[in-house]
Order: structure tokens, then C-alpha cells, then sequence
């Protein structure tokens, strides 16, 4: 299949002041799609999975991240509700994102040539390379829309004092028991991966106070992405430009790797796998495979993917208190995807779905936003 159009941009009252070495803006703007697709072509046509040694990219760092180029996401609160929400707890009010021509690790191009010339490919106005790339160098406008929610829950969880080591008392807040000792997390999909910044730069502060108080059972946030380069070029850079804001940058690395880990590769296979030993994150993951929190923003777009998503809620989320937030476009024209579709695959497996926002501003496309219970 061609390339296909949406049209859909990241709404630019989101974005905010670039920091850039040379001023450049570094806003996206192309919506151009085609089909799905990966780095390099296993036997079956599906990418194989890699774990990104972060130690290995970490050692090959320039310079801090505070000298990188970057812009900055402005969080919103009550979008897509007529409700009035408190965010006085919450000290951030906004998420760095990398230019991903900064590339701020030290790539060896004669290793895998045909992973450059795909990360070359989709850097110039494409948004999915079938087989090859899941555009996950774009910052795609539902993953804001999963960002402001996270952070309207994040501050209710601190406003009402939810973030504790102690899960016994379930309490009716989303993140409070990822967020808590021993919670698990995953994003989907994850690209820029802001929805798991936010959650982690949280996690982090619960592995801290876990710390401090002789606990070493800290939260986890898991990354996963079709692309081994996008981990490398945008992922690890964000999640490094999140929380080492205002704290000893080496101090906060040795806590990273205990706290999160970075998988590319096919979501099916990962799944499979969830619960293999050799799969060798630095983290430790759930050994039954099932997370506390599940996060996807725009995975639904053709009718397969947002089957597949409501497949991996199914296998992976913790029954009775595991919680899937899934951002999506209500419709995905002349791909299938969207709403009806997630809700349809959803149903099937007895998924219970709720839908929390609705984005609608009467000249583009309606975004939801799901949650979903097992």
C-alpha cells in the first residue's frame, strides 16, 4: 500500500518555547502514513525483539541532557471534561521532548546500515513505513491527550495523599497502585514515549521514598517500541530529559536502571515472552505478565492494530485492578481503525471499557480516551 494522508497535527498551543542550540523550531507537522511495517525483517515478516542496553548508550552520551536540543509540552487540565480539577500538588506543568535530529547518543553507522536508512527514511516527511516503521519519531496528538490525564490523576493521587507504599486499601484512581511499591507499568507503542515520562518521573520518587525506608520493591515502567532506533534517538533521550531536571544526573541513572526498561520489536512476540527470564531487563517485570497500568496512544489505527491492542489488555492486564488507558482517533479513514473498531475487538475478549474524555472541537477528527478493566 502507498502512503496515506490523516492530516492529523499535534495542536500547537501544546507546544511551547523550543530550546535548540540554533533556534530551529522543531514542531511536526506531516501526518503522512501508509501502512505497518520494522528495522529488520524476521522469517515471519514481524520485527524481532532487542532489549536497548542502556548502559551501553549511557557510556557513548554528549554532554548533559540539559545541553540538548528540546522543546517543551504544555499539560492541560480538564480537556475534554467540563470538570474543574486541582493541580496545586503538582510541581511540573510541563514534559521535554527531544529533537530528534539531536540523536544525542554515538551511533556506529557501519553496524546496521539498513536500521540507518530506515531512521533516515522516516525523518523525511512519512509517518509509517510498512513493515519497517511505526512512526514513533512523531509526536502524535493522543498522546497528549493520555499525558493531560495522567497528570490530572497524578495530582489528584498527591492532593488526596493516595501515594503510598500501601496497596491494601484500592482506592478509585488509575495510576495510584502502578505509582505505588511493587506497581508495574507498560506504554505500547510509545515513540516519544511522554505518557511513560510522566508515570516514571512519579516512579521515581516512589523508588526513592521506597528506598529511604528500607524497601527495594520500586515501581516499573516498561517501553516498548517497533523500533530499536527510536528507543535510542527518542525514547531513552526523553525519559533522560524528564528526570534529571534538577538532580545529580548520575545519581539518577543508577536509580533508572532498576526502575525501567526498553523493548523494540514486535507487541505479540513480547508478548509471549513477558514472562521468560532470559529476556534480560535490568528491571524486574511481573512474573505472571500482567501489569497494573497499560498504556497505547494512537495503536488502533488500522483494524489489526487496534485488535492486537485490545488482545494485549486481554493477556497482560491484572484482572480486577489492572487498568489500560488507550488514547485514540474515533475514526482512522481508509484504514479501518479507531474507536468502533478497538471497542468491537475489545468487547470480544469480555474487556469492560469505559470512555473517560472526549476531545471534540468541531473542525477535526473526535479523540477518545478509553479505560479499560479486565
Amino acid at each position: 500500500m502507498g502512503s496515506f494522508k490523516f492530516g492529523f497535527d499535534l495542536p500547537v498551543e501544546n507546544e511551547v518555547s523550543s530550546f535548540s542550540k540554533n533556534n530551529e523550531s522543531h514542531i511536526d507537522d506531516s501526518r503522512e502514513t501508509s501502512n505497518k511495517h520494522s528495522d529488520n525483517d524476521s522469517k515471519d515478516g514481524k520485527m524481532p525483539l532487542s532489549l536497548i542496553n542502556m548502559n551501553t548508550f549511557l557510556s557513548t552520551m554528549k554532554g548533559q541532557p540539559q545541553s540538548w536540543n528540546y522543546s517543551e509540552i504544555i499539560l492541560q487540565k480538564g480537556i475534554g471534561t467540563k470538570e474543574s480539577i486541582h493541580m496545586s500538588t503538582c510541581s511540573y506543568k510541563s514534559l521535554k521532548r527531544i529533537t530528534h535530529s539531536e540523536q544525542p547518543f554515538y551511533v556506529d553507522n557501519d553496524a546496521d546500515k539498513e536500521t540507518k536508512h530506515i531512521s533516515l527514511m522516516a525523518q523525511q516527511n512519512t509517518d509509517i513505513i510498512p513493515g519497517k516503521y511505526e512512526g514513533g519519531l512523531k509526536v502524535w496528538e493522543c498522546s497528549i491527550d493520555l499525558c493531560n490525564y495522567l497528570h490530572e490523576q497524578i495530582c489528584e493521587m498527591k492532593s488526596n495523599n493516595l501515594h503510598s507504599l500501601d496497596t491494601s486499601e484500592m482506592v478509585d484512581n488509575d495510576v495510584q497502585i502502578a505509582l505505588s511499591s511493587g506497581g508495574y507499568t507498560v506504554e505500547l507503542g510509545c515513540g516519544h514515549a511522554l505518557p511513560g515520562c510522566l508515570v516514571l518521573k512519579e516512579a521515581m520518587e516512589t523508588y526513592r521514598t521506597a528506598s529511604e525506608c528500607g524497601n527495594e520493591s520500586s515501581p516499573v515502567v516498561l517501553f516498548t517500541d517497533y523500533n530499536s532506533f527510536v528507543l535510542r534517538d527518542v525514547t531513552l533521550p526523553n525519559i533522560l530529559l524528564n528526570i534529571t531536571e534538577k538532580e545529580n544526573t548520575n545519581e539518577v541513572l543508577n536509580r533508572l536502571k532498576s526502575v525501567t526498561g526498553l523493548v523494540a520489536g514486535d507487541w505479540m512476540e513480547l508478548s509471549s515472552r513477558l514472562c521468560d527470564t532470559s529476556l534480560g531487563t535490568t528491571c524486574t517485570l511481573p512474573e505472571d505478565g500482567r501489569f497494573d497500568l497499560i498504556l497505547a496512544a494512537e495503536t488502533t489505527y488500522t483494524s489489526s492494530s487496534a485488535k492486537d491492542t485490545a488482545l494485549w489488555l486481554y493477556n497482560h492486564l491484572k484482572v480486577g485492578s489492572g487498568v489500560g488507558l488507550v488514547a485514540t482517533k474515533r475514526y482512522y479513514f481508509g484504514v479501518g481503525g479507531g474507536s468502533d473498531a478497538f471497542r468491537k475487538a475489545s468487547v470480544s475478549h469480555g474487556l469492560k471499557l469505559d470512555l473517560l474524555r472526549e476531545y471534540n472541537d468541531g473542525n477535526s477528527n473526535i479523540r477518545d480516551l478509553w479505560r479499560v478493566r479486565l
